[in-house]
């Protein structure tokens, strides 16, 4: 079972890497399901109400189903990640691929903060797990930017904005805070500095 607050960041990397698979498992027992509901849909796109699974791991997980048209009905798009409590709220984390290789993104209880503050303009209505679940059936693919000259700094845009962390050891990224679109067009925040600044304060 994952407990952020015990484990080291190599040891969660193994628990959710090694879990996986279960996560897998699950989706090919509901899959057809979710096939016969896109079939049935005339409206595009449709994203389905997050399901829940707790895996044998004893970790909670949550799988969101998603689909552009009729033709995903066969390889819907699928989202999924893990939640676990700590003594400073809520994580996520997601597998995913880094470098072609398998990456782990936590994203910590301050991202989901700055979402609710600069996205939702501060709407309390959404809280734990359902505004991660909110986050993620709104942005379900991370993009990471390439142009970054310090390679320690990892940015990685998604629908609602971008998302900046840093790679803290390999293949273990920490997406720091979120930003809009629109604070970055508008040089509201210096994201370089926030950027180093995270770096720093992480390092200390």
């Amino acid at each position: 079972m994952l407990i952020v607050d015990n484990m080291t960041n190599r040891e969660i990397f193994n628990e959710l890497v090694n879990d996986a698979p279960n996560v897998t498992g699950k989706v090919e027992h509901v899959i057809m399901k979710y096939r016969r509901e896109i079939l049935k849909r005339t409206q595009f796109p449709v994203v389905f109400k997050a399901i829940d699974y707790v895996s044998p791991k004893k970790n909670h997980w949550f799988i969101i189903f998603r689909a552009f048209s009729r033709k995903d009905a066969d390889a819907p798009v699928i989202t999924y990640a893990c939640t676990a409590n700590s003594k400073d709220g809520f994580y996520a984390f997601m597998v995913s691929r880094y470098n072609d290789e398998t990456a782990i993104l936590l994203f910590p209880p301050h991202l989901f903060h700055r979402y609710r503050e600069r996205f939702l303009g501060g709407d309390m209505t959404l809280k734990g797990t359902d505004l991660i679940k909110y986050f993620f059936l709104r942005n379900p693919t991370f993009q990471s930017d390439e142009s970054v000259e310090d390679k320690r700094v990892i940015n990685t845009s998604c629908e609602d904005g971008v998302c900046l962390g840093s790679e803290k050891e390999k293949n273990f990224i920490v997406q720091g805070t979120y930003l809009t679109y629109e604070m970055l067009r508008g040089r509201q925040i210096d994201a370089h500095e926030k950027l180093y600044d995270l770096l720093h304060e992480n390092e200390e």
